[in-house]
């Protein structure tokens, strides 16, 4: 038996994104943190980008499709896609629920968004919701090569990415959070340490649904400085960056709580 479960474990190569997102209870956890400022972020969305009805967005590493799916019931052909399939369903069944005209502008497909290019050329792309420095400086460099190939010329993209100035001035070393779901609440546990020598920001998540089920989770993301950012993004092609705090349009600051980086392919 314990040979059994060592091939197991032994045998299961995915990345530790990979194993989080399709395995833990993540997903109610990431439904309920977007619901407040979800409006504002479509309308934020759709100013910077001048994203407009019958135009085609790239919704890289899309999770459940938060932004992705009010897009498409706004007349946005979606196209997104996400390296875990629990999250591409979660997509599909979240833009289904906006009704059949969103569901028809939407296609959402598993893929490792360091390989995958939109299939039809995009006039914007987003990131959204720190999707982005989960791999090490090459892979994450590979993702921004895939949205540049990805817009048409002149097509714009956002990067949503924590302010690592707040991010580190007030780290908080645990977070627990109650979570309510149909099933009842979810306790959620995060432990944070920073990784200095590496650059990157170290978490472990417990779990515990309503039922008692227990389970615990690691993650790791790369600490990128906003500077670090507009040199990936221009050493992938991209021009005319501007630096935003938040989706009220407030200029990036140290007091930002997020970096969202709007750029353009030339």
């Amino acid at each position: 038996m314990a040979d059994s479960a060592h091939s197991a474990k032994s045998a299961d190569r995915r990345t530790w994104y990979e194993k989080f997102f399709n395995d833990s209870p993540y997903l109610a956890y990431l439904k309920h943190s977007h619901i407040e400022h979800l409006d504002d972020a479509v309308a934020f969305v759709k100013s910077k980008l001048e994203l407009k009805a019958g135009q085609v967005l790239f919704d890289q590493c899309c999770g459940h499709a938060a932004l992705g799916a009010c897009l498409a019931a706004d007349g946005v052909k979606v196209y997104g896609c996400d390296i875990a399939p629990k999250m591409v369903e979660a997509a599909r069944e979240n833009t289904r629920s906006k009704g059949t005209a969103a569901e028809a502008n939407a296609n959402f497909v598993v893929a490792d968004a360091r390989e995958y290019q939109c299939p039809e050329p995009a006039d914007a792309a987003i990131n959204w919701y720190t999707s982005f420095g989960y791999g090490d400086d090459d892979d994450n460099q590979m993702l921004l090569a895939r949205v540049y190939e990805s817009l048409k010329s002149g097509g714009r993209f956002a990067l949503d990415y924590p302010n690592t100035a707040v991010v580190l001035g007030k780290f908080r070393k645990s977070m627990v959070q109650n979570i309510p779901t149909e099933g009842g609440n979810l306790l959620v546990t995060r432990e944070s340490r920073v990784d200095a020598r590496n650059g990157r920001l170290e978490q472990s998540w417990t779990f515990v649904e309503a039922d008692g089920t227990r389970s615990s989770f690691d993650g790791t993301v790369r600490i990128y400085l906003p500077s670090d950012l507009c040199a990936m993004l221009e050493e992938a092609g991209f021009v005319g960056l501007e630096l935003f705090g938040n989706t009220e349009g407030d200029w990036l600051s140290l007091e930002s709580n997020r970096c969202i980086i709007i750029a353009a392919k030339k």
